[in-house]
């Protein structure tokens, strides 16, 4: 190559160099010939070629921030639009990867135009997958409606099922959506236990209906155990037994022990005080007393921390350790006096007071 004098001699091997890495997948090679090629100033049509072979070897190397640098240089050459539509789709899927969902959305519209049959599907479920994301659930369902009407039997159909129905929860539309997640929460795999998820989430939302979402819910934790949402089954399982009509408190701290010991779980600090809960209705109030000094330890800043305090000095209370409980219950009050159970935590002091016969301190 270096002999060649010619400018466009030169461009056209370099490009042909590029060429063969780029069909090979030998990503690396396409970046390094593609930025010589770039180099050398190459017409229009090569250089857009070349600024997208770049980007896409980029993309697959994991360096979105590259790749889009590279693809987002295309558009200005006015090249073959092809080379526009390919670069905007890819874009599509670079902003994706960076959850620049809203960057995501505009690439993959202004690519659609540009493309026909399965590549206009795929296009189309990209698009209605990152207006999921963006919470645009009607247009979210449009595009993947579309996209079954030309691929009924694509890679993507199943997903795309699931999603219309989300989508349709999300909407509040639970009586199209509890059909086509039941029909797919019969099936097997990752699509099967997710759909057993949202259906128990179609009845608790729908008609805070624990017991039946506690039914689905049941099965699908020992169908569905090695899921990549076993634990999500398992959580919504333990809040479903604790809300119904008839607790299982027993089974339902079973099962977040189990989430706990796993120790994976985007939700521990809920598992933690749901726990907590469970143990303090068991009667096991020195295990409960743990379970809440552990998730005040971690996430005392939670939501949910001055729960875990009040059921702390509740705890103490029914050990019979008054005077730590007395404390607990007076500092409880004095940070949280528009809680819920702060009226509680006042009885309890009046009442801890009575039995020592401190009557002034109980009119306080």
């Amino acid at each position: 190559i270096d002999t060649l004098k010619n400018p466009a001699y030169r461009a056209g091997a370099l490009a042909a160099i590029c060429d063969v890495n780029f069909g090979e997948g030998e990503w690396e090679s396409v970046v390094e010939w593609s930025g010589k090629l770039l180099a050398a100033k190459p017409q229009p049509a090569q250089a857009a070629r070349g600024l997208y072979q770049q980007g896409y070897a980029q993309y697959q190397l994991q360096q979105p921030d590259q790749a889009i640098a590279a693809l987002a240089k295309i558009a200005a050459l006015k090249a073959e639009p092809l080379w526009a539509t390919r670069a905007n789709y890819l874009l599509g899927e670079c902003y994706n990867l960076k959850r620049q969902y809203d960057k995501a959305e505009a690439a993959f519209v202004a690519a659609l135009p540009g493309l026909t049959g399965n590549d206009a599907a795929e296009c189309t479920y990209r698009l209605g997958m990152t207006r999921f994301v963006l919470e645009k659930f009607k247009e979210a369902a449009a595009d993947l409606s579309k996209y079954l009407d030309s691929a009924e039997d694509g890679k993507h159909a199943t997903e795309a099922k699931l999603y219309i129905a989300r989508a349709g929860l999300e909407l509040g539309e639970f009586d199209t959506a509890e059909p086509v997640l039941k029909a797919l929460a019969a099936g097997d795999g990752e699509t099967g236990a997710r759909s057993s998820l949202w259906l128990a989430r179609v009845y608790t939302r729908r008609d805070s209906d624990y017991d039946t979402a506690a039914e689905v819910l049941g099965g699908a934790v020992s169908k569905f155990k090695d899921s990549s949402v076993a634990n999500d089954l398992r959580f919504d399982y333990a809040n479903a037994l604790m809300a119904r009509g008839e607790p299982d408190w027993r089974t339902a701290l079973e099962l977040l022990t189990a989430i706990k010991s796993s120790g994976k779980f985007a939700q521990m600090a809920e598992v933690l005080s749901q726990q907590a809960v469970c143990q303090h209705k068991l009667a096991e109030y020195e295990d409960s007393l743990k379970s809440n000094l552990a998730f005040l330890a971690d996430f005392s800043d939670h939501p949910l921390a001055a729960d875990a305090n009040f059921m702390s000095a509740e705890n103490l209370f029914q050990l019979n350790r008054l005077a730590e409980a007395e404390k607990a219950y007076a500092k409880f009050n004095s940070t949280n006096k528009d809680h819920a159970n702060a009226k509680a935590a006042a009885f309890r002091l009046a009442q801890i007071r009575h039995d020592r016969g401190e009557w002034a301190e109980c009119l306080a």
